[in-house]
């Protein structure tokens, strides 16, 4: 009886042990990658993600950002791009904007393809390995409410093809 009763706490305890034992944890995120075709592509050159512009109290402006790059290439013609939407910061209060100014190699961009412009000759986009081209955001409005601003531009970009 002595032995039966010692078996018994001894596998209550070994069960207790395992009750304590930890649930496992699991970690759940999204994967994405885009892989370019040779004849057609833009892509953010560096791997940058934001785009941040500064603001300078003293002169009640913002600074422009063009410290981002942009790798291009379409072997069948020039690459033309627009934009989606008018591009603007919005104030936390939701209620005051920014409008903002895109330009992409030196050309400024307008919403709509029907005012898309072109941003690299058929020649200059042919390059193997692509064109680095250079992109401003700027912004003309002065004397800005204080707080946080946030926004998104959507580029959208277009292969030309040469007409025979």
């Amino acid at each position: 009886m002595f032995k039966k009763t010692i078996l018994t706490i001894a596998m209550f305890t070994g069960l207790a042990g395992v009750a304590n034992a930890a649930d496992p944890v699991s970690v759940e995120f999204d994967v994405r990658a885009d892989v370019p075709t040779v004849q057609f592509y833009v892509s953010k050159d560096g791997g940058w993600e934001d785009v941040v512009l500064n603001y300078n109290a003293e002169s009640e402006a913002f600074t422009p950002n063009n410290s981002r790059y942009l790798r291009a290439r379409n072997t069948t013609g020039a690459i033309n791009a627009y934009l989606d939407h008018a591009p603007v910061l919005m104030h936390s209060d939701t209620t005051t904007k920014v409008d903002l100014s895109v330009a992409v190699n030196e050309k400024p961009l307008k919403v709509g393809p029907a005012n898309a412009v072109e941003i690299l000759s058929a020649t200059d986009a042919g390059v193997t390995g692509g064109a680095k081209i250079p992109m401003l955001i700027s912004s003309n409005n002065t004397s800005v409410k204080a707080g946080s601003y946030s926004g998104k531009v959507l580029m959208m970009f277009d292969a030309v093809t040469p007409t025979p």
